[in-house]
């Protein structure tokens, strides 16, 4: 009796991990209309994450700054609640990397606001197979919605 609780216990504890290892995102930024990629990759209840996407501002005043890259870095943990071993929900947190090109602007805009490094938070849920996440530069004050598959 006791060698069957011990193996349910472990069935079970392992059960409640995801069941697919890999997420594949494409990434839209709404602030300078980028668009990029993400990859996920969980290690049991935990994971890392690195992205990369590349847009242009266009400025209200009929400035621009153009190409913005944006490169982030950083891990990811899953939430207990899951429903039927089908819905998994993780919280990220991950450091960004900025670059940006050629700026044309006239004025109003803080030159500490092109500080490249930045923190980004984020959350994201799977049913099955279809992914989806969004991510917000805390710093930066730009979000990110990233759709995707598990495989």
């Amino acid at each position: 009796m006791r060698a069957i609780f011990v193996f349910l216990l472990i069935t079970i504890s392992f059960a409640a991990y995801p069941q697919y290892k890999n997420n594949a995102f494409v990434s839209l930024q709404a602030g300078d209309l980028g668009i990029g990629a993400r990859y996920d990759r969980s290690i049991g209840d935990l994971g890392i994450y690195g992205s990369g996407a590349w847009g242009n501002y266009q400025l209200v005043n009929g400035g621009y700054i153009n190409d913005h890259v944006r490169v982030a870095l950083g891990g990811f943990f899953y939430l207990p609640e899951q429903m039927n071993n089908y819905i998994h929900t993780k919280v990220t947190i991950g450091a960004v990397y900025h670059f940006y090109g050629e700026k044309d602007y006239d004025g109003g805009i803080d030159e500490s606001a092109f500080f490249p490094l930045s923190a980004e938070i984020g959350i994201g849920t799977y049913i099955k197979r279809f992914a989806l996440a969004m991510r917000f530069d805390i710093l930066k004050f730009e979000g990110i919605i990233d759709f995707g598959f598990n495989f």
